[in-house]
């Protein structure tokens, strides 16, 4: 399975990035990050491909801000919720799960992330990503 995310992610402006202190999210950065989450499942280690995916959500958040968990918590039938409200839920939960790759409490501690949990991680956070990348 291939998930198409056009790259390279520019931004307007082409200014360089600073991964580690950035002003502000940006696709570009997205696109970095999910580079680097596939790089991490190719060097075998399936949790830091997690943890870049979830930077990536996080840069997602703030460029394409889903409908916040309340918003989709009053539609208690989810098979009332509109599209908005259910691309939202997958957000929300993809990025609780992403969480755990980065906490250490009790239930962290928990999770052993598989090449196959990254697989899909990282599957989700791609197209979620061209998601997003369809309203700029």
């Amino acid at each position: 399975i291939t998930i198409r995310v056009p790259t390279p992610l520019v931004d307007p402006g082409g200014e360089p990035i600073n991964l580690v202190s950035p002003a502000s999210p940006s696709f570009t950065q997205a696109g970095m990050r999910l580079r680097e989450a596939r790089q991490a499942l190719r060097d075998r280690t399936p949790e830091d491909a997690v943890q870049a995916c979830r930077k990536v959500l996080e840069i997602i958040g703030e460029l394409d801000p889903p409908a916040t968990q309340a918003e989709i918590k009053k539609v208690t039938d989810t098979k009332l919720r509109d599209a908005r409200q259910r691309w939202s839920a997958l957000y929300w939960d993809l990025h609780s799960l992403t969480s755990a790759a980065s906490h250490e409490d009790e239930v962290a501690r928990g999770f052993n992330w598989s090449r196959q949990d990254a697989d899909a991680v990282l599957a989700a956070t791609a197209g979620l990503l061209g998601r997003a990348m369809q309203g700029r």
